[in-house]
């Protein structure tokens, strides 16, 4: 706690400040130094810097995909929420960027209020529906969707790196090998 006030020091002069820690919070477990949290609905592992849904979320994604894909038509509320799912799960989904674009096309074309859903809507939820799936049997690797810079630059072969040539890191000069 000691450490946190000097960090984020409440000032002094505002009228109405209050200490920068909740001990509700913290009670709850909020601050503890565990490497594998919850964190704005993602379960996230630290140590093995990866990232799952938790099964409630995942459930609930592919139910509302396995009940559009039975539709023909919907309320443009209903589609709305459909869409506000895929959205939050898709920056951690590998593959799903790309996605968006078509289904957001019957936002500008509804009529009265009714948003048909087409064969290339039926299409693109069950691609979406599979990149779940797939997200949910394994946990996600931050590189997946994270671009990394690398380590090393050169070429490779079975034995390593180098092939006898030079090679580059980004924490040493140069090394022949």
């Amino acid at each position: 706690m000691n450490a946190i006030d000097e960090v984020l020091k409440s000032p002094d002069d505002l009228p109405g400040a209050t200490e920068p820690t909740s001990d509700k919070k913290l009670g709850l477990g909020d601050g503890s130094l565990n490497p594998r949290k919850l964190t704005l609905g993602w379960l996230i592992d630290a140590l093995k810097k990866t990232l799952e849904l938790p099964l409630r979320r995942q459930q609930r994604i592919l139910s509302l995909l396995a009940e559009f894909l039975g539709r023909k038509r919907c309320t443009l509320l209903s589609w709305q929420t459909l869409l506000g799912e895929p959205r939050f799960i898709n920056p951690g989904v590998a593959g799903s960027q790309g996605l968006f674009g078509i289904l957001q096309v019957p936002l500008v074309r509804k009529t009265k209020g009714r948003i048909r859903i087409t064969r290339h809507i039926c299409l693109l939820l069950t691609a979406f529906k599979q990149l779940v799936k797939d997200f949910a049997s394994r946990p996600t690797h931050l590189s997946e969707i994270i671009v990394e810079l690398p380590k090393v630059v050169g070429a490779m072969d079975a034995c390593g790196y180098g092939l006898g040539g030079v090679y580059f890191a980004t924490d040493h000069s140069p090394r022949v090998r």
